[in-house]
């Protein structure tokens, strides 16, 4: 019979931070502080996220294991604007190769507005889920995380699906993520392509090999061009022919735009044909570029955010159709359009019976986009934002754009 022993077990806790005070918002911020999640950087530091209802995350570090902290602030991108996200769970990870990720809903949540009301329903919208890259930074605080553009990690066809609660783990070059949608939970493996983008972000790709992915190549010497075939969003079922398959397809367009010579709205390019519809896309006199998509059938658009391209500087503009979750994505000088002060959402969605662009449209540049275009490109897939961000280092390296903080 086995031996039984008795172990007496003595538990002692501390909490912390010191002082009857526990983390909260910055100074103005509402009243909700909560799941935080805590690593360590290689400093020792630590690093503690959370959630809030004021429309962004909030982070705070300590330099002396937890006892203090430092004032917590709202988590900023590496170029200073602030990251949004609504009242849901906030984490973050360290990856084996020194970077960081953070998962969160990148828009601001009904809270941007300050009728109570509003606030009640900043639960919502955790669909699609988003990660940003995380690398050290030295500043005069100490060391800090500064987070690059987002990418899409996971997604639901059904916009109302909550996704939250979620885990991280790496096993060899797979990374794979956690979450719970309150009744099921899943675990996901990530594209490998996407894994790269989160250790790596723009490193990991190369412009130049990106660019020969380009299905049409216009340039000012170009004398005329079509809309290329591109892949097709939905396709008959082949397994039930009488019901759609969603192919869950993308493209992505790339140009160089001066708006210097731009007053009031103007269609800059398009391919467009009445019954088969096309791609336009508009100048706007707030400063932003109008995509409009239509497959004769069902027609959608999506803009830039307000006044970036208004400064009469040469920028280089990546816009993503991504046919998986359905969103539309700017990328102006390499930044992520994320709406700004202006809007909740920077990205947009359309709808799932979009078909696809016709091929073969003739490429109309009119007048004012043969003043204000340098270069245009469609490639055909969706590109992550760290391919964006490669595509954008390659133009500003080549001088076709000047680089710029946002």
């Amino acid at each position: 019979m086995p031996a039984r022993y008795d172990i007496e077990v003595h538990e002692s806790w501390i909490t912390l931070p010191d002082g009857d005070a526990g983390l909260r918002t910055p100074p103005g911020g509402g009243p909700i502080a909560e799941e935080q999640s805590l690593l360590a950087l290689s400093d020792g530091s630590l690093f503690i996220v959370y959630r809030s209802i004021d429309g962004y995350p909030v982070g705070s570090y300590s330099r002396d294991k937890g006892h203090t902290w430092s004032e917590p602030r709202y988590l900023e991108y590496v170029d200073g604007h602030r990251i949004k996200h609504p009242r849901a769970a906030c984490f973050a990870w360290k990856l084996k190769q020194g970077r960081y990720v953070l998962w969160f809903h990148n828009h601001g949540g009904a809270s941007l507005g300050k009728h109570p009301a509003r606030r009640s329903r900043a639960y919502e919208d955790r669909n699609p889920v988003w990660m940003a890259r995380g690398k050290e930074l030295q500043t005069p605080r100490g060391l800090e995380l500064g987070w690059e553009n987002p990418e899409i990690v996971l997604y639901d066809d059904d916009p109302i699906i909550r996704m939250s609660y979620p885990d991280l783990k790496e096993e060899g070059e797979m990374i794979y993520v956690t979450e719970t949608q309150k009744a099921v939970a899943r675990t996901h493996q990530l594209d490998a392509r996407l894994a790269r983008a989160l250790r790596e972000g723009v490193d990991g790709f190369s412009g130049v090999e990106l660019r020969r992915e380009a299905t049409l190549d216009w340039t000012m010497d170009s004398t005329s061009a079509c809309l290329p075939e591109l892949p097709v969003f939905l396709t008959r079922c082949t397994e039930c022919p009488y019901g759609s398959a969603d192919q869950r397809a993308g493209f992505s367009i790339e140009l160089a735009f001066h708006g210097e010579s731009l007053g009031s709205s103007a269609v800059i390019v398009e391919a467009w044909q009445p019954s088969f519809g096309g791609v336009r896309l508009e100048w706007l006199d707030e400063g932003s570029l109008k995509l409009t998509l239509s497959d004769g059938r069902c027609e959608f658009s999506w803009s830039s955010d307000v006044g970036l391209l208004s400064d009469g500087l040469l920028h280089h503009i990546t816009i993503v159709v991504d046919g998986g979750p359905k969103i539309i994505s700017f990328f102006v000088d390499g930044v992520f359009c994320d709406g700004g002060d202006r809007r909740q959402f920077g990205w947009g969605r359309f709808t799932p019976n979009f078909r696809g662009l016709p091929a073969r449209v003739p490429l109309m540049v009119t007048a004012q986009g043969l003043k204000s275009l340098r270069g245009l490109r469609i490639y055909p897939r969706a590109f992550l934002a760290a391919e964006a961000g490669a595509l954008f280092l390659m133009a500003s390296g080549t001088g076709c754009v000047a680089p710029r903080p946002r």
